[in-house]
Order: C-alpha cells, then sequence, then structure tokens
C-alpha cells in the first residue's frame, strides 16, 4: 500500500538523522506555488511503492488502494514511538518549589470578561486565574491521551468534588462542591468563602450574555439547596451538557466585579495564580494564590508575554526566555535543536481533519452520491502529505475518531470505500452519472491550508479531468461566505471545532442546524442524530455514533484534505507537565487557553 511504503520509508529516513533531505520529492517548486509539473514527477517516483490493483489505469474499484490497513499501522505507530504526544520526567526527580515562567501570546489583551469571547488572548488570562466546576482527567501517558469518548470517563471534578449525579432519566444533574474554597483575597471579594451561589449566577450569565449561551440551552432551570450544592434540570436528557463545563469558556467569576462594571480589566478567582500587573500590549504577570484549595503552586509566579512576531518567539525561545516554541516540519525542529538540543519535543497530531472540500446540495451535481465520490477519489491524500508535511501530516474524516476507535483508523473497514486514491475509478464513476465534464467552481483561501496545498488540490482536480475555476478570497470574505452558507458551488471549508459530541454528530449535520454550513439534507442522519443526542447508555450511543460515521464516509458529503501536524518544544529545565485528554478534536495542553488546570503541578530549575 502505498501510505505503508511512504511511511516506512520516512521512519528509515528519520532514523538516519532528523535533518537529512527527501531525495524522491522535490518540495519546493510545491511550496512555492509554481511549477507544479515537478509534484506529478514527484508523484511518478512513488509509485513503485504502489500495489499491483491500483496500478492499471481502468482497473476495477481494488477496495482501499491506498488505505494503510494493518502494515499502515505499523508505519504510524512508528512514527508515533519516535515523536510522542507527550513525555515523562526522569524517574526520581524531585520537584522544586520556587521560581518563575514565562510564555508568550500573540494576541492582545481585549476584554477579561470571559462571556465576551473565545480568543486566546483573552482566555490564557482569565484561567490562569479562574476555575471551571469540572475539568479534563491529566496525564503524561500518551496512550491515554485519546481518552474514552465518554465525558464520564474523561472529565473529574474541579471546584466541583466529582462528577455529577445524574437521575436515571438523565434529566436532573447535581453538583456537590468543595468545601472551605475561597475567592482570591483581592476586594471586593476579600477572599469570601465560595459557594454554589457563585456558580449559579455566573451561570445564569453565561446562558443569557455573550457568545457561550448555546451550552445553557438544554438547561430548562438551576437552583442550589445548599451552599455547596448545585442542582440543574435539562429539559432533555444531554450527557454533553457537563463537558462545556470543564472547558476554558466557563470559567467562574464573582458577581462583585460584574455589578461593579470593572469585569473588562479584572480577573479575580479561586485557581493557583492571581493577577500582580497587567499592562496591554506588553505582558501580564501573575503570583501563587497562598489561599488555593488545591496543593500550592510550586511556581512563585507566571507572566504572559505579548508577542506578535514569530522570529521574535523564536528568538526568545533559543535565548532561555520562552517557555516553549513551535514547528511545524522535521527541518525546522532540527534547527531548534541546533541551538538548543536539549529541548523537550513533543508531536502534535490531532484526531481529526479541519479542511475539507465541501460542496453546495442544493445543485443536482452534487445530490448524487456517485459524483461526490469521485472527487474523493481523485485526492491523492499520501502525496499531499508526504510532499507537504514530511509523510507527518494526517488526513482522517473531520469527525474525531476518538469518539469510536481505540486506534487512529487506518483501514476500509473504518474509513470507507473512497478514502483513497483512485483516478480510474473516478473517471468511472463520472462516467456512469453522466458528468464525464464536470465543471464547478472552487471558492478558496490561503490563510488556513496555505499556497503549495491549494496549487496540488486544484491540478489533482484537472488531472481527474474536472473543469475547476478557482476563485481565491480574502480571509475576512471567504470565512462570511461560509459560514452563512453562501457559497455558490464547492468550497475550501473548516468545521466550527468544538469537544461536545453534538457538535460533529448533530450540529453540522442535521438538515435545519445552524450549524450546518455543508448543506447536508440526509433524513437518515436527522434520526440518527437525534437518537444519540438523549441516549445515555454510552454503548448503545456509540453504536449509532458509528451508523453516522459509516454513513457519512459512504455518502461522501465532504472530501477531507491533508491537515499539518507540528511539534511543541519545551525548555530542558521546565517539569511536571501533564496533558489533558482529548475532548472533539484537541488535547488539553499547558501554556494555552487553561492554564489553572496545568499551572500548580509544572515547576523549574531556572527562573524566566
Amino acid at each position: 500500500m502505498r501510505i505503508t511504503c511512504l511511511l516506512s520509508a520516512l521512519v528509515a529516513r528519520q532514523d538516519k538523522g532528523i535533518a537529512q533531505e527527501r531525495t524522491v520529492i522535490s518540495r519546493r517548486s510545491v511550496l512555492r506555488g509554481t511549477a507544479i509539473g515537478g509534484f506529478w514527477l514527484a508523484a511518478a517516483a512513488l509509485t513503485g511503492c504502489r500495489s499491483s490493483s491500483e496500478s492499471a489505469p481502468g482497473a476495477s474499484e481494488a477496495p482501499a488502494a491506498s488505505v494503510a490497513g494493518n502494515a499502515g499501522k505499523t508505519a504510524l505507530d512508528a512514527i508515533k514511538a519516535k515523536y510522542p504526544a507527550t513525555f515523562q520526567d526522569p524517574p526520581g526527580m524531585q520537584p522544586r518549589k520556587g521560581g518563575t515562567l514565562t510564555t508568550f501570546n500573540a494576541n492582545d489583551i481585549a476584554s477579561f470578561d470571559t462571556t465576551k469571547s473565545g480568543a486566546s488572548g483573552n482566555l490564557s488570562h482569565t484561567n490562569t486565574v479562574m476555575d471551571t466546576l469540572l475539568r479534563r482527567k491529566m496525564t503524561t501517558n500518551a496512550d491515554e491521551l485519546r481518552g474514552t469518548g465518554d465525558p464520564r470517563g474523561d472529565l473529574e471534578g474541579s471546584l466541583a468534588q466529582g462528577l455529577p449525579e445524574v437521575t436515571p432519566d438523565g434529566l436532573t444533574v447535581t453538583f456537590k462542591l468543595r468545601p472551605g474554597v475561597k475567592w482570591q483575597n483581592i476586594a471586593p471579594v476579600s477572599g469570601r468563602s465560595f459557594t454554589s451561589q457563585d456558580v449559579l449566577k455566573a451561570y445564569q450569565r453565561y446562558a443569557t450574555t455573550g457568545v457561550f449561551q448555546e451550552y445553557f440551552e438544554s438547561v430548562a432551570r438551576m437552583e442550589t439547596p445548599d451552599p455547596l450544592t448545585l442542582k440543574v434540570t435539562l429539559k432533555q436528557p444531554n450527557l454533553d451538557f457537563m463537558i462545556p463545563l470543564a472547558e476554558q469558556n466557563t470559567g467562574i467569576f464573582p458577581m462583585e466585579i460584574v455589578d461593579n462594571n470593572t469585569i473588562d480589566r479584572v480577573i479575580i478567582g479561586t485557581g493557583p495564580m492571581m493577577v500582580k500587573e497587567v499592562r496591554k500590549g506588553q505582558d501580564a504577570t501573575y503570583e501563587r494564590n497562598p489561599n488555593y484549595w488545591g496543593p500550592a503552586p510550586y511556581l512563585d509566579g507566571y507572566r504572559i508575554k505579548i508577542m506578535q512576531d514569530p522570529a521574535a518567539q523564536l528568538a526568545a525561545y533559543r535565548a532561555e526566555q520562552l517557555v516553549s516554541t513551535s514547528a511545524k516540519q522535521l527541518k525546522d525542529v532540527e534547527a531548534i535543536r541546533s541551538t538548543n538540543p536539549k529541548s523537550q519535543l513533543r508531536y502534535v497530531r490531532a484526531p481529526k481533519s479541519t479542511f475539507h472540500t465541501a460542496f453546495n446540495m442544493a445543485l443536482p451535481k452534487w445530490q448524487d452520491e456517485r459524483v461526490r465520490r469521485a472527487v474523493s477519489l481523485a485526492i491523492d491524500r499520501e502525496t499531499l502529505n508526504a510532499t507537504l508535511y514530511d509523510g507527518l501530516g494526517y488526513t482522517l474524516p473531520n469527525i474525531p475518531w476518538t469518539y469510536l476507535f481505540t486506534e487512529e483508523p487506518t483501514t476500509e473497514a473504518t474509513l470507507g470505500k473512497y478514502f483513497r486514491y483512485d483516478p480510474a475509478e473516478s473517471k468511472k464513476r463520472l462516467q456512469a452519472a453522466g458528468q464525464e465534464n464536470l465543471q464547478f467552481e472552487y471558492v478558496y483561501q490561503n490563510a488556513y491550508l496555505g499556497e503549495g496545498q491549494n496549487a496540488m488540490i486544484l491540478d489533482l482536480y484537472r488531472k481527474a479531468g474536472f473543469k475547476v475555476t478557482p476563485v481565491s478570497l480574502d480571509y475576512v470574505s471567504f470565512n462570511s461566505m461560509l459560514a452563512s452558507v453562501k457559497y455558490p458551488d464547492t468550497i475550501q471549508a473548516w468545521d466550527s471545532h468544538g469537544e461536545v459530541i453534538n457538535n460533529y454528530f448533530s450540529n453540522q449535520i442535521r438538515s435545519n442546524s445552524p450549524g450546518n454550513w455543508f448543506t447536508i439534507k440526509d433524513t437518515q442522519l436527522d434520526t440518527w442524530a437525534g437518537q444519540q443526542s438523549v441516549e445515555l447508555d454510552s454503548n448503545k450511543r456509540k453504536d449509532i455514533l458509528r451508523k453516522i460515521w459509516d454513513r457519512i464516509q459512504d455518502q461522501v458529503y465532504h472530501v477531507e484534505t491533508t491537515n499539518p501536524a507540528g511539534f511543541t518544544l519545551y525548555q530542558p529545565f521546565v517539569h511536571g507537565l501533564q496533558w489533558g485528554r482529548i475532548l472533539g478534536e484537541s488535547v488539553g495542553t499547558p501554556f494555552g487557553y487553561s492554564n489553572g488546570n496545568f499551572i500548580g503541578s509544572i515547576w523549574t530549575e531556572k527562573s524566566i
């Protein structure tokens, strides 16, 4: 299989040294967006890895011609072993108390009112100070990162003592709060006791104000029977309700700073760090909360610098002035390690694709699944990955596989018959549909995938015989067209991110859902979407989710393209790092949106 050969060759090449250049593929011409013919020379060079079933034009369908299967899994496992998703401190290393650490955010501070925005420039600050009711389970074990696909297995208590009690009918959810929690000793709360009324009032504000009201749409009422109990009654069963309560968007703030109109510029919480100084456009510094309810943080302080220049960020990391930096390709990793050889490395690979071709399903040609399948069969995902991302990118369905499988899907049984490259079969599908001269307009922009991949995708479509009219839009116009679902034909879409199961198995696929940007109208999917959203038995729900997954893969309602993976490098003197289990598409990471969940365990041998 092609992907097996590519991955195996990649592992062998990397074992000889990360800086070695690929000899069979010339990346430069593609990345420049010019001389695309060089891509086809590269593709031809790869055909020696093909199975015989995909070598001859006009051959029969050849199931899973370029789906990796068990051999592909083995090669993928080798890559993950070489570039792990987590790392651990050496055995026997003892934490040290004291010191400060500095990280950065590229976005300036707009407002500390968490109802107004989900931007990292706001939440990375508020969540250094605030706590949430629940949180993701933490781990340093890469095998545990994927989680269970069930919020009851992947979440734990934060301000709540543990997971809530849920009645058998799924309609009443009761949280018990930790006793003895106090607000930080800052006016106007001045260290008073934290109670269920604080949670109630914060949640009532989220439910009626700002951008996260949808999290509480299923709530009929909320009550506080006593100072340590919050009782939530739902309109219908909804296990997903508890997931946002563990995320960065629902940090709990005191109503005193709402009442005195300072919430835009003041952060007060119950978390491990408290604000020391905020200088807009420059930085924010934090100090240990001496009255924190959990284990006392090791760090004396923490600082977030506002740094928008990537070159300046990298230079600061090299000078050991920042905790971490990121890299997109192996050559970038090697360049950083040439100056910082002891950097701790983490390989970042999401459990889903974000980018894909979406169809305007109001047009008759796209209502024929044979035509949609032909488009999928025309995409050479493995060559895109090898050419652009050293084979370390990924092409997956745009639903997180972690909801359904214990391992990343690589076979026809999990990815379907059309998640492969077979141009001859693509032509046969078009002929059967009477669309031999398929024409369509393809709207795209380069801020996400980049000019190189867009050029390759367009060339693949033309190679397949499609008559494509490319339309390149600026960032704002493109996103406006996508979100308003006003694209005339096809579009290089991205899906709205989220941790909630219903985001992928209901909101994005139901015929009349505002989140269905892809104009899908499928009565069978509508039925299953409704069934899974109220199913309380996790095994029965997973069975319905699998039906939805399989139908989407069979009907090809969108055609996923290759997504870049990446790397994060951390200073060697920073320890105690943990990661939160995957919810939806994301791993919980330190020095990001949910700082408060991670900062307590982090310690350093050196202050920066």
